[in-house]
């Protein structure tokens, strides 16, 4: 069976590869770059862009194109829990200094920054943790927008109280479909994409650990672009800072569309404390991990996962009360669920009809 990202994502490969045939005149766009000055990208008529179309929406199959996106948001995730405040971030950005002081860390700490030390001569750093000239990071086979870096000129010079900034697209027609593509999903999907911008400033330490990084998630805020007006092609995107809470909750959202379960009925976040009780770490071998388990056991539930393409459907009856959290996903119990405590304490940020990835 399809999964309801499975076809929005088919659907907005097909419309965009339409749009771009259909609507996009040939010409010259003066795409700006740091320090002021334009570079030309000549765009031809859409027909003649078959290659770059290839490169955005790829030939690949509706389950490995839900794969990607559900890999990339995941490897997110990681880095929205080591994020930085709105707040902070544009502190950080209104400093406009290369280098940090004692008393700048101590100020930037006090907003709420996360602050990243890093050697960056070490091997192995992930690319949104390494100090390179290149803006836009895209995940596996380049298909999503990862994170925005600040490099001098990509930023709008005004990032507002609101946390709202604009980002130039790559000097390439590629880069520039990128764009379109990603402002097109998040319409297709009604929900506002997640990406991360990353900053880094110089701050001595010791042992080669002289930078520091700050990340926070932002939404992207612009609309699908309609193609035939000669500049919208090359127009940059708007984006606006968020705090963490928010951005998991609208990459939870994305991630559920890839079951196939009832139509999706969407919840507000619980409160940070029972976030944190209920986190896997707290109760993967606790008490009340085990009454969870139990519980599943006497409903008779089965596992509502998958593996590879087919359901999984293995009856947690059949299971030992030793038996992974991962190895399985959890239904959501319901109003059965009460049996833990008074409260309604079912996951945060997880659609009710939806399963718990426990």
């Amino acid at each position: 069976m399809t999964t309801k990202l499975q076809q929005v994502l088919t659907d907005t490969a097909t419309l965009f590869t339409e749009q771009v045939r259909r609507d996009l005149s040939a010409g010259v766009r003066q795409i700006p770059e740091p320090g002021g000055t334009t570079r030309p990208v000549t765009f031809r008529e859409g027909s003649f862009h078959a290659s770059k179309l290839r490169d955005v929406c790829r030939p690949n199959t509706p389950e490995q194109e839900a794969t990607l996106l559900t890999e990339h948001f995941r490897l997110m995730k990681g880095y929205i829990g080591l994020g930085s405040t709105p707040q902070s971030f544009k502190a950080a950005w209104d400093l406009r200094s290369e280098k940090l002081s004692e008393h700048d860390v101590a100020s930037l700490r006090a907003l709420g920054a996360n602050l990243i030390p890093i050697n960056p001569h070490l091997a192995g750093l992930p690319r949104p943790l390494r100090c390179e000239e290149q803006g836009v990071l895209y995940s596996s086979q380049k298909r999503f927008i990862l994170g925005v870096r600040h490099i001098d000129g990509n930023y709008a010079d005004h990032l507002d109280d609101m946390g709202r900034f604009t980002y130039q697209p790559p000097a390439n027609a590629t880069g520039c479909f990128r764009y379109r593509f990603a402002e097109l999903l998040a319409s297709q999907l009604k929900l506002e994409l997640i990406v991360l911008v990353i900053m880094w400033f110089k701050y001595e330490l010791s042992d080669g650990f002289n930078h520091i990084f700050m990340l926070a998630p932002a939404k992207l805020t612009s609309k699908p672009k309609n193609m035939s007006i000669f500049d919208s092609v090359s127009s940059e995107i708007h984006l606006q800072l968020v705090q963490a809470n928010e951005a998991q909750a609208s990459i939870d959202q994305v991630l559920s569309f890839n079951f196939e379960n009832a139509p999706i009925e969407a919840r507000s976040p619980l409160p940070e404390s029972l976030a944190r009780e209920f986190a896997y770490e707290k109760i993967k071998a606790s008490d009340k991990g085990r009454r969870i388990k139990g519980l599943a056991q006497l409903q008779n539930l089965k596992c509502p996962g998958t593996r590879g393409s087919a359901p999984c459907d293995v009856p947690f009856s059949s299971l030992s009360q030793g038996y992974h959290f991962r190895t399985h996903h959890l239904p959501a119990l319901g109003p059965s669920f009460s049996a833990l405590s008074r409260d309604d304490r079912r996951s945060p940020r997880q659609p009710i009809s939806n399963v718990q990835r426990m």
